[in-house]
């Protein structure tokens, strides 16, 4: 004999219709949250390595000042000292009279 095929019956239950639409709310609530974490740390990567580009570039820029004066104050050292040792030769030697 062939089977009768049972009938399906669906039951609105609305307490589980609510139980899902929340459970949709709360997984769309942690898919933002989540993604907007992953943002935040690709945003303070990028941060970190603007600043730690900054300082290099701030770094090196004092370092080409900072040479630049010590070269400077090199320089006029070395005509100081030039000059002082006209000056020396000037006193040492007595002025002829005319």
């Amino acid at each position: 004999m062939d089977e009768i095929e049972q009938p399906e019956i669906i039951i609105h239950d609305p307490t589980r219709d609510s139980i899902d639409k929340i459970n949709q709310a709360i997984a769309a609530v942690v898919l933002v949250l989540v993604i907007g974490f992953i943002t935040m740390l690709f945003m303070l990567a990028g941060l970190l390595l603007d600043a730690w580009r900054s300082k290099t570039d701030s770094y090196r820029s004092l370092s080409e000042h900072l040479e630049s004066q010590q070269k400077t104050i090199d320089i006029m050292q070395n005509s100081l000292t030039e000059i002082q040792n006209i000056l020396q030769n000037k006193v040492d030697k007595p002025r002829s009279l005319k």
